[in-house]
């Protein structure tokens, strides 16, 4: 049965999900809503709609900086009592294998900075609030964490998803009764609202924000959340089944070919 969301705090709140999210959960009726982000509130296009609510508070803050965990933690105390509810969205997509072949180091370190670093410290940050108020933790993976894109190669953000994804899982056994915590598995999302078929394989930002907003909105959901349901599917049912080079064969066939790696 669904329920007004609690305080909410989103990392990663300036744009695409992470926006979206934030406007859900303002819709749904969040007393507060934190997003955490770098960019600055005055950078950002959805200010004066949120900060109409009187319910947006913003924390401009890299999360994978010394000194992040506690400015957080100070935020989220801030926050009105309640069942508190995190959502931590940031992440890097970044590519870091050119196509000309090799690996770009830097970018790998920062895609790793932000799904790692920065979730760790989130984490940290949170954990006293959470498992007092007996909230919920929903980490935002993707299907990229059970098989490696074939379209747009890229070495360090599946291997975050990866993290992020056994991080979940172990904090959920170690929480059990004390807070929920969620994995949100997701495919391609797109900024406009789609029509007819494409809904079921692409659907927006704002169609993936409501769908997990309602889903951490219910007393007793699932462990795992994967949307859009085709994804589910495929990456749940037939890669598992699938060598390493069957699977990039016949899905790189599917998308068009994939690039070189």
């Amino acid at each position: 049965m669904g329920q007004a969301p609690g305080p909410s705090v989103v990392v990663g709140s300036s744009r695409g999900l992470g926006a979206a999210l934030v406007e859900a959960l303002l819709r749904a009726g969040a007393p507060a809503v934190l997003g955490v982000a770098r960019t600055p509130l005055p950078a950002m296009a959805t200010r004066h709609a949120w900060a109409a609510s009187d319910r947006y508070r913003h924390l401009d803050l890299d999360v994978t900086t010394e000194g992040a965990v506690g400015r957080m933690a100070e935020a989220v105390a801030a926050l009105p009592p309640g069942r508190l509810q995190v959502i931590y969205n940031a992440a890097a997509v970044r590519s870091d294998l050119p196509p000309g072949g090799g690996i770009d180091w830097a970018v790998v370190d920062e895609v790793n900075r932000v799904g790692v670093v920065g979730f760790v410290n989130a984490v940290r940050a949170i954990e006293p609030h959470l498992l007092r108020r007996s909230g919920v933790l929903a980490g935002i993976s993707s299907y990229a964490a059970l098989a490696p894109p074939v379209r747009e190669p890229r070495l360090a953000y599946p291997a975050s998803k990866a993290y992020l994804d056994m991080a979940l899982r172990v904090l959920r056994q170690r929480w059990r009764g004390h807070a929920r915590v969620v994995t949100v598995r997701l495919g391609h999302l797109g900024t406009a609202r789609p029509r007819g078929w494409r809904r079921l394989v692409q659907p927006s930002y704002e169609m993936a924000a409501q769908r997990i907003t309602a889903a951490l909105g219910t007393a007793r959901g699932p462990d795992v959340i994967g949307y859009p349901w085709p994804y589910s599917l495929l990456y749940g049912g037939l890669v598992p089944l699938l060598p390493d080079r069957l699977y990039f064969a016949l899905l790189g066939r599917l998308l068009g070919g994939a690039r070189s790696r």
